[in-house]
């Protein structure tokens, strides 16, 4: 947001999160000269970590990094509260307030599916797609993933450095699974050589996404062929 005061122009940023050697961290040191920052922070002499945008980020020695959202899970994924007797009938349709916090949950499994928790990215696509006519059936499958995200809270994303980086796409499909129409996933890896022979090597997650197909086809094979071209097409 930038603003003008008195010939000035005043700029304020929420977040930065910067990367460079050693001619950027000059620039850096630079621009701190002239303008005020909040909260300053070098990952590498940070061993606990710095929290940015939701996630805690950590840097070892190694150049490694390591992402997670374990406070945001912890603290601000809340499950949809039912009162006594709502379980009694499933097929019935929610209440306002129930799709309200429905809404809020979905929005909160969106931000983690985002931000590190690629397990998250299913379940927030065919939830929210589900909000114009949920069910309280719905919300006890929306209840246990929330359960499921709070019971792995710790669960995150190692990013390594690679030598000699080959990049590969995992695709599949889920067929008819939202009113007839199929719903697909796939996630980018960055990798050593010797994936595709079976090796194990270090691998890193560099993208992923998950969301509904729109051509509707006939049988798992097709959904899980329109996935992988969609994949492949990220790919390339």
């Amino acid at each position: 947001m930038a603003s003008q005061l008195g010939g000035v122009i005043a700029i304020e940023v929420d977040d930065m999160f910067t990367v460079g050697h050693r001619f950027h961290h000059d620039q850096m040191s630079q621009l701190r000269k002239k303008c005020t920052f909040g909260k300053y922070v070098r990952l590498r002499d940070e061993p606990q970590g710095a929290s940015f945008n939701g996630r805690k980020i950590q840097q070892y020695a190694d150049g490694s990094s390591r992402i997670d959202m374990q406070k945001f899970i912890e603290e601000r994924l809340r499950p949809v509260v039912l009162e006594k007797g709502r379980l009694a009938n499933k097929k019935s349709f929610a209440n306002e307030c129930e799709v309200s916090m429905a809404r809020a949950t979905c929005g909160a499994l969106n931000w983690l599916s985002e931000g590190s928790r690629l397990d998250a990215a299913g379940p927030s696509s065919l939830m929210a797609s589900k909000l114009s006519r949920l069910t309280i059936e719905d919300i006890v499958s929306l209840n246990a993933v929330v359960k499921n995200l709070k019971d792995n809270s710790h669960v995150s994303i190692l990013i390594q450095p690679l030598q000699h980086m080959k990049l590969s796409k995992v695709t599949d499909a889920s067929f008819a699974s939202r009113d007839y129409h199929s719903q697909g996933g796939q996630i980018l890896l960055a990798h050593e050589e010797g994936l595709k022979d079976g090796h194990a090597v270090p691998t890193k997650v560099l993208g992923w996404r998950s969301g509904k197909l729109h051509r509707v086809v006939n049988s798992t094979l097709a959904a899980e062929t329109q996935s992988l071209s969609r994949g492949l097409g990220d790919l390339v």
